[in-house]
């Protein structure tokens, strides 16, 4: 385009040929510019491989936090509780689905509800409540257990706290009841029993 100068005499063809070369090299500009902005071309099934792999690990982390243990049904243990001469047969019941863990567990051989129950694959969690009589005064006690299936095994930690005194956690290992196993005694048909059994615990 050197030659092509505006205000300079020339004829119709040549002008016409600068026209016709300017407009390549506009051209020629525009092209280099789209071709620099651009992004780059994905290789073919990035995509999909890329929805495959956030798929699979979200359905990975949601097994891992809601995966259930195999708990429902009724277990047995033989407890030795922190005070002198309380060695009882406790029983527990479960049932319920995904997180949810419903059912009861005996204290001092009573069946208390099962409350904040929760089974996944951190292991179970749950609460049962009961009241603590002393001489002279009588309080609310909560039974917070947790624990793991290990196996065949149940093994379950309760801590009780809230009482007259202060108490150790305990260690239980459960294991399945057999089928002709009886029920435990409904709270209602055994109040005098466990008011007994609860006095016998010392303060300390």
């Amino acid at each position: 385009l050197a030659g092509c100068r505006m205000g300079e005499r020339q004829d119709r063809s040549q002008e016409t040929a600068c026209w016709a070369l300017g407009g390549v090299a506009l051209g020629l500009v525009g092209l280099a510019l789209w071709a620099g902005l651009r992004p780059p071309a994905e290789a073919p099934g990035t995509k999909a491989a890329a929805k495959f792999t956030a798929a699979a690990t979200a359905a990975a982390a949601a097994s891992a936090t809601s995966a259930r243990p195999e708990v429902n049904g009724r277990w047995q243990a033989e407890v030795v509780y922190d005070w002198p001469n309380a060695h009882f047969s406790e029983r527990f019941e479960f049932s319920g689905d995904g997180s949810r863990l419903q059912g009861s567990a005996t204290f001092l051989r009573v069946a208390r509800a099962i409350d904040e129950g929760t089974a996944d694959a951190g292991g179970l969690r749950f609460v049962t409540r009961s009241n603590e009589v002393a001489v002279g005064s009588s309080r609310d006690t909560e039974h917070r257990y947790q624990g793991l299936l290990v196996g065949e095994e149940l093994r379950l930690t309760m801590q009780t706290v809230g009482g007259n005194s202060i108490h150790a956690p305990v260690s239980i290992v459960a294991r399945r009841a057999s089928a002709s196993a009886s029920s435990p005694p409904s709270p209602s048909a055994s109040a005098s029993a466990s008011a007994s059994a609860s006095a016998s615990e010392p303060i300390r």
